[in-house]
């Protein structure tokens, strides 16, 4: 109720009120006040919660609610189509491969908003396992794992001719030593990711066929909401994974509620179709 009441507060209506009685003090005349002075209090007594006023601001904040979730929804768009951009084709072809399932599945339940959005959160979170798979495989392609070997190598011979005397030159070829320690290890945990996210990412595409499986022998809504809940409620175990990772970000669920309402076969902008030709 109190959004009405400040909504009239902001309204014409309430404008025209009060230039009314402050036109009734400049006319200094008792009656004009008085009358002015009561119609601008039965005027907040009446008018905010009068049903042609009460009906126009709820059409005003549902247009304003409906305005805010078009605007998530496409800033949710333009995030996916960016990640879908950055794919190889290979890993384009099989989040594609994805969606077609996803898309099966919600053919067997039309008009259900409820699993479509659940549907598109699995699919997000499988596009966002994706573009950390890739990422990490680009590191590990761009490094030359056996140079840096050399290197420490050729460091640690270094170390065992230095003197004493040479302090800061010793200095530097430890630093440059734990430097390359570093980097080893940083290899071994984005190869280890590199598997981790691998198998988070079959598991993922065998959790939807397997959706789809249900959704074509078992028609029942329910059944399939609740099978979907599960594979959701599973994101949060792969989510707990992927935090404690070293080299990924954070896989993020972060999608509007208005999700449902998606198609779930996108078409990338011009660059992913480039990536294809």
């Amino acid at each position: 109720m109190s959004d009405f009441y400040k909504e009239f507060a902001a309204s014409k209506t309430h404008v025209a009120l009060g230039l009314g009685l402050a036109a009734a003090f400049a006319a200094a005349n008792p009656l004009v006040l008085m009358c002015a002075a009561a119609g601008y209090v039965l005027g907040w007594v009446y008018l905010p919660t009068s049903k042609g006023f009460m009906a126009r601001i709820q059409a005003k904040l549902e247009l304003a609610d409906k305005v805010a979730q078009n605007n998530e929804v496409a800033n949710f768009q333009a995030r996916r189509e960016d990640l879908l951009e950055r794919l190889t084709p290979e890993n384009l072809d099989s989040y594609n491969a994805l969606a077609r399932t996803c898309s099966e599945v919600a053919r067997n339940t039309p008009g259900n908003l409820l699993i479509n959005g659940k549907l598109q959160e699995l699919l997000w979170a499988y596009l966002k396992m994706q573009a950390m798979r890739q990422g990490i495989e680009t590191y590990l392609a761009e490094t030359d794992e056996a140079d840096i070997a050399r290197q420490l190598a050729t460091v640690n011979s270094e170390l065992e001719t230095l003197t004493e005397e040479q302090h800061r030159l010793r200095s530097s070829k430890q630093s440059l030593r734990d430097t390359l320690v570093q980097h080893q290890k940083s290899l071994a945990d984005a190869k280890e990711n590199l598997l981790v996210l691998t198998s988070e990412l079959t598991r993922l595409e065998h959790e939807i066929q397997l959706l789809r499986a249900d959704a074509i022998a078992n028609r029942n809504s329910d059944f399939l909401s609740a099978k979907i809940n599960a594979s959701v409620e599973s994101l949060q175990e792969s989510k707990s994974i992927l935090q404690s990772m070293s080299n990924v970000e954070e896989l993020s669920l972060d999608i509007p509620t208005a999700a449902g309402t998606l198609d779930f076969e996108t078409k990338p902008r011009e660059k992913a179709e480039k990536l294809k030709s």
